[in-house]
């Protein structure tokens, strides 16, 4: 019976249609509560709706789109210059503009995922593994596993498309371009980060085209013009960051003091690089860790074999894989210090051992060893002392080449899955397994979440639109009229809900006014050494500090006594208010209560202080 089952199993299950229909149904699954919960879902407030949300929001609402670089925004900071909200010619901007910042969000992510899993397909069933009908299944798998990481929204398509991209490239190298593929070039910057991903990709493709040019000594014109054009397009986009960051000397950032990056030991420095290699960037989370790290030792394990398994050895190999997953033993495998420079040792050997169809297995592994060394080293203490020689290194983040990992990894899913299909039995059954699993894993740890979780709030309740309203009123004034400064609370919320203020997060703002405002919270630095590594060290996010409230501390009462601020310095910033967290019990001269303000549902009960006229 049994085997009739599993029989019935792997042959229905090597339909395209149905192993299409199932994968498509899972990322459904996946994607159905950005429709179905709206702004109940929960979210990560950091580099998510404490930043992003803020800046297209403000800019797609503030009439100043299409202003000059230099012209100034007024909601945040005390007035940011335009450049520093980035570029106009930006997809996600637009989805700002036309739709409310929830429902761009939506459509951003549904647009994300759909296009990695279309891409990957796109790149795997030409470059990798012939689409057969029997092939469908592992390119379906591999698509379907790039679909559900983490991609972090705000980068936009940037590497979901990546397959895309590089599909293009490889096919103008081949000379067997269409119009599609130039298309392709001149169109995902619009959707993409250059900062972020694909100056780094364009740095490797440049290194790839220079080793094919020597490998067939002749220079590959036509792929050098592809990777200029797709570099001058996304400087096109990038044209305000571009001319203020290396044309523009009257504007110095507050980048030029960054210092918090080259600060690790060599120890602690492995460490982040393994931690690479299992987790991913904290902004392209993968599920490697947990679903393809043991499908790639299987596969390995496998292609040293000579021969196909009969049917009772392929249940026995299934069933302690599985085990594998039941026990945890993966978890204590890939978790100590050996696991990484073991592997090292292992890919090369098996690059060796492979024959020339296998070998590109254990030739992408070591290249995403090699990836995660470098991220993981670029924090070194070492760099600090190019610095004298090269002042701008700490400005550029070298370890984004790990943002091309992902890609790897989903290449390597569809390649390790394949080499397990040429030796066991009811392959099918196992890529429907690891279908399921991957679903699974992908909405457990999705950027959303159904259900409150320790580092995640709901939309509705973090910007809490109703109390502020009601602060909004009490005040009276229109809010281009004064400023207002948080305590405990991100100055996103203000922002989101129309105040202007002379706090906020920013990525690229004027070290003139980081030093006007480190004068504010000077003294509770003093009292902190953490405050000083967060502002002095690096100082994107110029908050209101103070040595013993946090932000987004979730239900731990806060200590707001004995804070002492320069309340001068934010009077003549232009702050009339402050609005904290929690109630301060006595509060310095110079702050007046107001009044508190509360909603039922919402996250935050806010406390309103005038800042007094005579200080």
């Amino acid at each position: 019976m049994l085997i009739r089952l599993l029989n019935f199993l792997e042959i229905n299950l090597r339909k395209p249609k149905i192993i299409i229909g199932i994968a498509l149904t899972i990322l459904v699954i996946y994607l159905a509560p950005l429709l179905i919960y709206g702004q109940d879902l929960y979210f990560q407030p950091y580099d998510n709706l404490d930043s992003n949300v803020i800046w297209y929001k403000i800019l797609a609402q503030s009439g100043m789109i299409f202003s000059d670089s230099n012209a100034i925004i007024p909601n945040m900071m005390g007035g940011l210059p335009r450049h520093s909200y980035g570029s106009e010619f930006n997809v996600m901007l637009w989805l700002f503009y036309f739709f409310t910042p929830f429902t761009a969000i939506v459509i951003n992510e549904i647009v994300i995922h759909v296009v990695a899993f279309g891409s990957m397909w796109i790149f795997l069933s030409h470059f990798v593994i012939k689409p057969t009908r029997g092939n469908i299944i592992y390119i379906v798998a591999g698509s379907l596993y790039f679909a559900l990481l983490q991609f972090w929204s705000w980068g936009g398509i940037s590497v979901a498309a990546m397959p895309l991209v590089l599909y293009a490239f490889l096919n103008i190298r081949a000379n067997i371009a269409t119009w599609k593929d130039w298309a392709v070039l001149i169109l995902v910057p619009l959707y993409s980060s250059l900062v972020l991903v694909y100056f780094f990709f364009l740095i490797l493709m440049g290194a790839f085209w220079f080793w094919d040019s020597l490998r067939k000594r002749a220079i590959q014109w036509k792929l050098i013009g592809a990777i200029v054009l797709m570099g001058i397009v996304f400087f096109s986009v990038e044209y305000r960051l571009i001319y203020v960051t290396f044309f523009d000397h009257t504007f110095v950032s507050h980048r030029s003091e960054f210092s918090l990056l080259f600060s690790q030991d060599t120890l602690n420095s492995f460490r982040g690089a393994q931690s690479f290699f299992l987790n991913g960037q904290e902004h392209t989370r993968g599920n490697h860790y947990l679903v393809l790290l043991p499908l790639v030792g299987l596969a390995a394990l496998l292609g040293l074999l000579s021969r196909k398994l009969k049917r009772g050895e392929t249940v026995v190999i299934v069933m302690l894989f599985i085990l594998g997953y039941v026990v945890d033993i993966w978890s204590v495998v890939f978790t100590t210090r050996y696991f990484f420079p073991l592997s090292f040792v292992v890919s090369a050997i098996l690059i060796w051992k492979f024959s020339t169809r296998d070998k590109l297995l254990p030739a992408l592994f070591l290249v995403l060893m090699i990836i995660s060394l470098w991220a993981g080293f670029w924090f070194h203490e070492f760099w600090r002392s190019l610095k004298p020689v090269l002042p701008f290194i700490e400005s550029f983040n070298m370890s984004r080449f790990i943002f091309i990992a992902p890609m790897i990894w989903g290449i390597l899913a569809t390649l390790s899955l394949w080499m397990i299909g040429r030796k066991v039995r009811y392959i099918s059954i196992m890529v429907l397994l690891f279908c399921l699993f991957q679903g699974y894993v992908g909405v457990k740890n999705a950027i959303f979440m159904v259900r409150e979780k320790e580092d995640k709030i709901s939309f509705k309740t973090y910007y809490a639109q109703e109390a502020f309203a009601q602060m909004r009123e009490y005040i009276g004034k229109p809010q281009n009229s004064y400023r207002i400064a948080s305590i405990g609370i991100d100055p996103a919320i203000s922002l989101y809900n129309g105040f202007y203020t002379i706090d906020g997060y920013s990525v690229n703002y004027p070290l003139e006014y980081k030093h006007c405002f480190e004068k504010i919270i000077r003294v509770e630095a003093q009292k902190n050494i953490g405050i000083k590594k967060i502002f002095h060290e690096w100082g994107s996010k110029c908050y209101v500090y103070t040595q013993k409230v946090s932000f987004m501390n979730k239900n731990k009462p806060e200590n707001y006594s004995n804070t002492q601020l320069d309340i001068k310095t934010m009077y003549a910033l232009g702050a009339r208010y402050i609005v904290t967290a929690e109630k301060i019990p006595n509060p310095q001269s110079g702050f007046v209560y107001q009044k508190s303000f509360g909603a039922p549902g919402e996250y935050w009960t806010l406390h309103l202080y005038e800042i007094s006229p005579s200080v």
